[in-house]
């Protein structure tokens, strides 16, 4: 999260594959750079799982830009073609906008799909949502039961608050709402604060799966 600053989002996505893997593109604009960070973005590009942190590209205020692989963090050179720039210094003035997460089956690349369009759209001043995609739709509602999508319905009525005042809310077992609200956090479906409470960010969850098309 980028504190202090008033950062418009330009593009969120993430990717569930069936392996148990993740990728997720999330890229800020922020009215200053990140010193020694000397362009205007804040972003996150990862993949691994929650367990395993495989690759992961981001920067942070005295670090600049730097990227994590096999264990080790090093440095690397960001750069973006000036154009894409000035387009979107360019860019008009949004509107408030109460965001949604758009949940879909999509083949593996999907999020990096997402965010260069999610990227093309900001240029021309439309708000973002957040799109989650899974690889199929066995592994969608393995994550997405109905007991977690009631769970993101009680906590979005409720507002902020601990696991435990949810737990309460739900009226169900808290070990068993611990171990749904960690997975939901993992998917981008709720935020949690430096305080421990969760909420949900979205207005509405919009769940689509595409049935195949006849040759």
């Amino acid at each position: 999260m980028v504190q202090y600053m008033k950062a418009m989002l330009l593009a969120r996505s993430k990717e569930v594959r069936d392996d148990g893997s993740i990728v997720e593109v999330v890229i800020w604009e922020l009215p200053a750079p990140l010193s020694p960070s000397v362009h205007s973005y804040k972003y996150r590009l990862f993949y691994g799982t929650p367990a395993e942190e495989r690759v992961r590209y981001d920067n942070e205020r005295g670090k600049g830009d730097h990227r994590h692989c096999g264990g080790k963090e090093e440095g690397y050179a960001f750069c973006h073609p000036r154009s894409t720039a000035r387009r979107l210094r360019k860019r008009p003035t949004r509107l408030e906008h109460d965001m949604k997460a758009i949940i879909e089956v999509a083949k593996a690349g999907s999020a990096v799909r997402a965010a260069r369009q999610q990227l093309a759209a900001s240029r021309g001043g439309e708000a973002v949502d957040f799109r989650l995609s899974f690889e199929s739709a066995r592994s969608l509602f393995a994550d997405l039961t109905p007991a977690r999508v009631d769970l993101l319905d009680t906590l979005r009525r409720v507002g902020p608050c601990s696991v435990y005042a949810l737990s309460k809310a739900a009226g169900r077992n808290y070990s068993n709402v611990h171990t749904d609200i960690a997975r939901l956090e993992v998917l981008g479906l709720v935020e949690r604060t430096d305080e421990g409470s969760v909420s949900v960010p979205y207005e509405a969850v919009e769940i689509l799966v595409p049935l195949a098309q006849a040759a």
